[in-house]
């Protein structure tokens, strides 16, 4: 007869779940990149022909501001498509996203709560955010599934400047700032324990 396989069903279910996890983290944050990069372009192009046709929020006093927001969000949004490709590894960086996305959820209701009206492109765009910080709450890596990783530079800030230093004057190599190995590493054995240097919202 052949060895029984205690346990492998369970454990295939749990990896099927982990794998399911993941893909659905992943899809978010390229769609909250793509958010970020639309909001971006419409804000840099938005002008009072364009607020009238579609009811948007347009000020001339404040167009200085807009075009630093519209600036910021299309840089944001590049940043999100070509630094968390892969979110396990950047779990930190997903959190950080988190409370930006419900932060503009409280600004919005707390400016509605104050008998201000909002466009509905506000609404539309408060509903987004809501809805793709819920779903990276729920889909994020958790802290305690990795082991003192998730720092967005991995070197020490000091070693950068020195090796920057001896590129600039002594011809040495140019310094990487590198992410690091930000990979999961294995479940630890019986006994274990994980780090929790980094600060988390778990």
């Amino acid at each position: 007869m052949p060895p029984r396989t205690t346990g492998s069903a369970p454990r295939r279910l749990s990896e099927s779940r982990e794998e399911t996890r993941l893909l659905r983290l992943q899809w978010t944050v390229r769609v909250a990149a793509w958010w970020m990069l639309a909001q971006g372009t419409l804000y840099l192009l938005l002008g009072v022909q364009l607020a009238v046709r579609f009811r948007l929020r347009f000020d001339h006093a404040s167009e200085p501001y807009l075009r630093l927001l519209a600036l910021t969000l299309v840089c944001l949004g590049f940043f999100l498509v070509k630094a968390l490709r892969d979110p396990r590894r950047q779990y930190l960086a997903v959190d950080i996203l988190i409370l930006y996305m419900l932060g503009h959820v409280y600004f919005l209701l707390d400016y509605r709560l104050q008998s201000y009206t909002l466009t509905p492109f506000e609404w539309f765009g408060g509903v987004m955010d809501l809805l793709l910080g819920a779903s990276l709450v729920l889909h994020r890596t958790r802290s305690t599934k990795m082991e003192g990783a998730g720092s967005l530079l991995s070197a020490p800030a000091l070693d950068l400047a020195r090796e920057t230093g001896g590129w600039m004057t002594q011809g040495k190599p140019a310094p990487k700032a590198t992410l690091g190995d930000l990979e999961a590493p294995p479940p630890p054995a019986e006994g274990g324990g994980s780090s929790e240097v980094i600060p988390h919202m778990d």
